[in-house]
């Protein structure tokens, strides 16, 4: 679906969605939205940007402005101070990447209770308040994973897994997707199970530890892209040994050029312009409705292959690019 036609669909959805807590008001279609990052470091960043300012420049939203910050390095704390200080700006609603929901409960409650349109994307802010959500399909990623390991070993082998349950709901989700996809073939047998908490260190070191007593294993599932960086985001050279296949997640641009020379043989993409385009969409309709509804939505996913590569670059490169606007303005710090 288009974005104008995804904001036709949406907007009748938020003025009568079953979880209204209030009705439409009539304050004027005026003011700004904004667009808050982690980071300008962060690897998603130029995606959010990008695909930001283009999208909000497409629907020619009359009467609002976008506003798009990031802290100049990625920090939570300094996130919800570019937060506090757009609600006391007056900003009108916000699309906010969140990497750490806990972190900014307090600030995003606050500036829900202001009636400022919280919409949050890429990660999830446990809360009862109406926020709505935006966010990469982890099951879908998890049966992606499982399609890619057994397409690459022809459905044969033995196998470990590599994941992230510790870190939180969206990771087990993943993890568990991937399980039960895998559970529904026989030729392919996970021996081995690691939670490696998100650490490319750890990830490592069990990953070698593991091949030292197991190198007849065919391949390792990755739920994220922990053997391609190191823990600055950089890229880092797989210590898998040749011959044993890897298909992993999150192909950001620092695991590019492990992915080329062939370390990894596939890997697990959310589609990430449609995340933001949502985002984004869903907070214009809700500021020009004044509508408390809530909602969800899970983009989907894509398998990207070494022969992929070239074109998933310049789709990322598509989706980063900002093309001239109108009534806009890009803030970054």
């Amino acid at each position: 679906m288009n974005r104008f036609a995804f904001i036709l669909v949406l907007l009748p959805g938020l003025l009568s969605g079953c979880e209204s807590r209030t009705t439409p008001s009539t304050q004027p279609k005026s003011g700004f939205i904004a667009v808050v990052g982690v980071g300008q470091d962060d690897p998603y960043w130029p995606v959010i940007r990008g695909t930001a300012l283009r999208t909000f420049h497409e629907l020619e939203s009359v009467g609002l402005s976008i506003r798009v910050e990031a802290p100049a390095t990625s920090s939570v704390n300094s996130q919800r101070k570019i937060l506090e200080q757009l609600r006391d700006k007056g900003v009108r609603g916000v699309c906010v990447q969140v990497t750490d929901g806990l972190a900014l409960k307090t600030t995003l409650e606050s500036m829900a209770d202001r009636g400022i349109q919280i919409t949050t994307m890429f990660g999830t802010v446990a809360t009862s308040k109406p926020i709505n959500r935006i966010v990469i399909d982890e099951d879908a990623v998890g049966r992606a994973v499982a399609t890619a390991l057994i397409d690459t070993l022809d459905g044969r082998g033995n196998i470990a897994v590599l994941h992230a349950d510790s870190r939180g709901k969206s990771w087990t989700d993943r993890w568990k997707a991937f399980e039960r996809q895998m559970s529904m073939q026989q030729g392919i047998r996970t021996l081995l199970r690691y939670d490696c908490g998100g650490d490319p260190v750890r990830a490592e070191r069990i990953v070698r530890d593991t091949m030292e007593r197991y190198p007849r294993l065919v391949g390792w599932a990755v739920m994220g892209n922990w053997l391609l960086i190191d823990q600055e985001n950089k890229p880092s050279p797989s210590p898998l040994p040749d011959g044993c296949r890897m298909v992993a997640c999150d192909p950001a641009p620092a695991v590019w050029p492990g992915f080329s020379r062939g370390e990894c043989s596939a890997m697990v993409a959310g589609r990430y312009d449609e995340l933001v385009e949502h985002a984004v969409t869903g907070c214009i309709g809700s500021v020009l409705n004044m509508n408390r509804a809530t909602h969800r939505v899970a983009v989907g996913v894509r398998i990207v292959t070494r022969e992929d590569l070239t074109q998933f670059k310049r789709d990322w490169a598509d989706w980063s690019s900002v093309e001239a606007t109108h009534d806009a303005t890009s803030g970054d710090r």
